[in-house]
């Protein structure tokens, strides 16, 4: 199945196949994105990480910075 991944600090937008019944973090690792430091959001939610993905899906991708 597709989805469709915008990812915000590449300013591009890409398809991802992936198999039914992956979740979200396994489309992070596909596109070599750490989970842990990203927030991903379907329309306009928030999702978590175990949440799985539909195909058709358009998911925004956005990196958080810590620091200190």
């Amino acid at each position: 199945m597709k989805v469709t991944v915008n990812l915000i600090k590449e300013s591009r937008i890409i398809e991802v196949e992936i198999d039914e019944g992956s979740t979200v973090r396994e489309v992070l690792k596909k596109i070599g994105y750490i989970p842990q430091g990203s927030v991903v959001v379907r329309g306009e939610i928030p999702i978590p990480e175990d949440d799985k993905v539909k195909d058709g899906d358009f998911l925004t991708v956005y990196l958080v910075a810590t620091g200190g």
